[in-house]
């Protein structure tokens, strides 16, 4: 499933979906001071603040985990706050934002400007909020994202138990009951009002959670649209929907975490396709230009020997345009029968070390090239196909000629001739001087020359040219 940056509003920016208006506190704010701010102005959080720069946070989650560890409601911010804060810029995009909060396992990100000035908050909230119904449509139903495996706890127990149920096992929220029956749910938000108002210790583990009890709970079918459930947490004011069954029994509950955590983790996999396509797409345009710019006449042929792709150095080998190209087969340019080494690999299936073999190709003009290909049998598209890559040789093979028939000359000329070194070591000997002193020619083949001359010979007449050389 892909959800588009269309769907996600792609012109939101970080700056388009934060709270400007922060709540802030002191380093040397208290804890329980904050936990009343909390409660009071039901926010979700307080950034702590060192001058204008943020510093730290206490979120609903730091406060109910401190409670059930017991911490002195006289600490101050400095010594419980989360720090290093995981902050963003104003210019970031919506769904940029969206991963980081995922990545990074936060609720909230913190905005700063360039010089690292508080200037808004981003929250989880914000993220739901601000999502297209048609990205909320593209989404499963509630049971894709519904927490089946719910926390209860009877509205009999008392209200310390609730806290440390949702410390422990790191819950959003916690279902009430009596009997066995859900009559309602305690929420973070409701626990940090607790822990607000009862500041004794004995009174959280004397006082029932009963009174505490957020009644009724929403609730929705199995198989509704979570685009549905969203909207019912924009209209109710609440971050948690039970879901039940068609006879009326809850079968799980969909928090809003739960919600945006589902787009959050859509986010990260499109964003790695868009990666993986983008990189992909970079090697092909690569490949391409390695392709196009290479000097080596580079085609490929399909399994019915037609010309699939070719570059340019290919097209200009036969004196023809790209546009010539089209619709031409082996036989218009190379009418000899390709060896079975290089076709092999069509018939059996097998994998083969490339070919290198010889070709004459014929050009547009009429006029003849000699090429050396190397030929690769490979899949292109799916399909059979050679993978050729040649290089003009017409120049190299006519002077092999050339020189085969000088050598041909000097083996039958009656005068002899021989070639060797400044050292004086023969290199080449024709038949005729190897016969003038009674050699053969094998044997002369890296003898001193003056195994063919007499001492007063090598003396005064070759010695000296020799030295001259």
């Amino acid at each position: 499933m892909v959800i588009s940056d269309v769907g996600l509003s792609a012109e939101l920016t970080l700056g388009d979906i934060m709270t400007s208006s922060v709540d802030v506190a002191s380093l040397d704010e208290s804890l329980g001071s904050i936990a009343a701010r909390l409660a009071a102005q039901q926010h979700s959080c307080v950034v702590i603040v060192d001058g204008e720069r943020p510093a730290g946070i206490i979120t609903e989650r730091d406060v109910i985990r401190l409670t059930a560890r017991r911490v002195d409601r006289a600490t101050p911010a400095r010594e419980v706050m989360a720090s290093p804060l995981i902050a963003g810029n104003s210019e970031w995009t919506f769904s940029a934002a969206a991963r980081l909060m995922s990545e990074r396992g936060v609720r909230h990100l913190v905005v700063v400007d360039d010089a690292q000035r508080l200037v808004g908050l981003a929250t989880e909230s914000d993220l739901r909020v601000h999502l297209s119904r048609a990205a909320l449509r593209s989404l499963d139903d509630v049971r894709s994202v519904m927490d089946r495996q719910v926390p209860r706890i009877e509205s009999s127990a008392p209200v310390s138990e609730a806290i440390e149920l949702l410390a422990r096992d790191n819950a959003t929220f916690v279902i009430a009951e009596e009997g066995g029956r859900p009559v309602g749910v305690i929420t973070e938000r409701d626990v940090v009002r607790i822990a607000a108002e009862i500041v004794d210790d004995r009174a959280l583990h004397a006082t029932a959670l009963r009174g505490f009890v957020r009644s009724p709970i929403a609730l929705v079918p199995e198989h509704t649209p979570l685009s549905q459930v969203s909207m019912l947490m924009s209209s109710r004011r609440v971050h948690h929907v039970g879901v039940v069954s068609a006879a009326g029994t809850l079968v799980g509950v969909v928090s809003q975490h739960a919600l945006v955590e589902r787009v959050q983790t859509l986010l990260a996999l499109e964003h790695e396709a868009r990666v993986r396509s983008e990189a992909d797409h970079k090697l092909a345009v690569r490949h391409k230009l390695l392709f196009e710019q290479a000097s080596e006449f580079i085609h490929v042929l399909g399994e019915d020997r037609s010309l699939i792709a070719a570059n340019a150095s290919f097209a200009a080998a036969l004196g023809r345009s790209r546009d010539e190209l089209a619709g031409l087969s082996l036989g218009d340019w190379d009418h000899e029968a390709l060896p079975d080494g290089a076709l092999g690999a069509w018939r059996d299936g097998e994998q083969r070390a490339p070919e290198t073999i010889e070709r004459r190709w014929t050009r547009k003009d009429g006029s003849e090239l000699e090429v050396e290909l190397v030929v690769n049998a490979t899949e292109w598209d799916g399909r059979p196909a050679l993978f050729c890559a040649g290089r003009d040789v017409t120049n190299r093979k006519r002077s092999e000629r050339e020189l085969q028939l000088m050598q041909a000359a000097i083996e039958q000329t009656a005068e002899g001739i021989a070639l060797a070194d400044t050292a004086g070591l023969l290199l080449f000997v024709n038949r005729a001087w190897a016969q003038m002193h009674g050699w053969e020619q094998r044997e002369l083949v890296g003898q001193p020359m003056s195994v063919c001359h007499t001492d007063e010979q090598w003396r005064d007449e070759l010695a000296p040219a020799i030295e001259v050389l």
